[in-house]
């Protein structure tokens, strides 16, 4: 049985940190840094990020969803999931607002880990719920990647 109300806020708390998160780093400004950062080979086109975020955003919101229901939750997992949410959170306004290159770094490294260890701890309560935070982990590392390129060529 789908448990409607649960399932909103679950798809909602990433998808509205994501929103938060993009307003405090400059909205559109945002947009317009991208296109002037140096980049690394293989960087996708601006227009691309917010429709993958999106997507990324509600699978981490089924994921929590998935996991929460399952009988085999428990409170630790439920903490990794908003720590990963909060690095997630901080990462735009550094990279782009502040322009801490290095920091973010940092972030998104601390980042694609603690979503790694989320990762290893929810496959017990929902193997599916550990395989929709797959293609997030992968896109982490590219975004790693692309900060770090970032990074290099700015210096």
């Amino acid at each position: 049985m789908i448990r409607v109300k649960q399932l909103l806020f679950s798809l909602l708390l990433p998808l509205g940190t994501g929103a938060v998160s993009y307003l405090l780093a400059g909205g559109e400004k945002v947009r317009e840094l991208y296109a002037v950062f140096p980049k690394p080979p293989f960087s996708l086109p601006g227009w691309a990020f917010p429709v993958v975020w999106t997507a990324l955003y509600l699978l981490m919101g089924l994921s929590y969803y998935l996991f929460r229901t399952s009988v085999s939750f428990e409170e630790p997992m439920r903490r990794m999931y908003l720590m990963q949410l909060l690095l997630n959170f901080l990462w735009l306004p550094v990279f782009f607002r502040m322009q801490q290159f290095g920091a973010a770094l940092v972030i998104v490294c601390v980042l694609a880990l603690s979503v790694l260890t989320l990762i290893l701890m929810v496959r017990r309560a929902s193997r599916v719920s550990a395989w929709l935070l797959a293609p997030y982990l992968a896109f982490l590392l590219y975004a790693g990647y692309l900060n770090y390129g970032v990074m290099a060529l700015s210096a």
